[in-house]
């Protein structure tokens, strides 16, 4: 019980780092894929959640606004309607709208859609790598990418949201969705740039003062070296005096010094 709320706990933390915090995006980029893609699947089976209440409460009210639902935020996102080979649409879905099918299919449609967004957004994000010469490889821009898309995945469903019980309408929605991921990962690749950067010149300095402190530890060494050479030359200096001495004694002391 306790490990499924620190699980909940780390989710949610997932959740709001994605969004407010660039520096973590070095951290998913390193995170294995199939991490990422379990914060991908919950983000995108909550929303699909949210999604079929909406639509069975527009069912709910009418079958009219259910249909118009289903045709403008699930339907649309397969294939265009005049494409539809379909006579009976309206009929169809009214025969399936409790069908347990359609959460399955709202999620698969969904999952399909923001999978091919990241995708997309991973390929940018390895090009803006490749010309600001850092090596990434496209498995860590795709990590990046499954949490880039938080932040557009939240306003279009509170856009979805909206619209569905006002009718507001944002003409270019899908635009700022876009652009807003694509935001995202520049800056967080940009953020890994620049630590890299950070990173680099901690390690000038570094090696800076390590080549400081051995230069200091070979001239104490030197230094050492020259007292001892000093100390051995006096050593010997002294012990040639001692040995000049006790020849001068011998010669003074032998039997010929004795008899002049």
């Amino acid at each position: 019980m306790q490990e499924q709320v620190k699980k909940q706990k780390s989710w949610f933390k997932d959740l709001a780092t994605s969004i407010k915090d660039f520096d973590k995006y070095e951290d998913y980029a390193i995170n294995t894929t199939w991490s990422s893609m379990k914060y991908f699947l919950i983000l995108i089976i909550i929303f699909s959640i949210f999604i079929y209440i909406i639509y069975a409460y527009k069912f709910h009210v009418s079958d009219e606004q259910g249909i118009e639902f289903f045709k403008k935020n699930i339907l649309n996102l397969d294939y265009e309607m005049e494409q539809m080979q379909i006579m009976d649409i309206d009929s169809i879905i009214i025969e399936n709208k409790a069908n347990v099918i359609i959460p399955i299919w709202i999620f698969i449609l969904y999952f399909t859609s923001f999978l091919v967004d990241a995708v997309i957004l991973a390929a940018l994000g390895y090009i803006v790598s490749i010309m600001y010469r850092i090596k990434i490889k496209y498995k860590a821009t795709f990590n990046m990418a499954l949490h880039a898309l938080t932040l557009p995945i939240v306003l279009n469903l509170l856009y979805i949201i909206v619209n569905a019980f006002t009718g507001f309408y944002i003409k270019y929605f899908q635009i700022m969705y876009t652009t807003i991921s694509y935001i995202y990962m520049i800056v967080a690749i940009l953020m890994i740039k620049t630590d890299i950067i950070t990173r680099q010149m901690e390690l000038i300095k570094i090696q800076a003062e390590q080549e400081k402190v051995r230069e200091e530890i070979n001239q104490n060494e030197e230094n050492n070296n020259n007292d001892e050479h000093k100390e051995t030359n006096k050593d010997k200096e002294e012990k040639n005096d001692e040995k000049d001495e006790n020849e001068d004694n011998n010669i003074n002391d032998s039997p010929e010094s004795l008899e002049s």
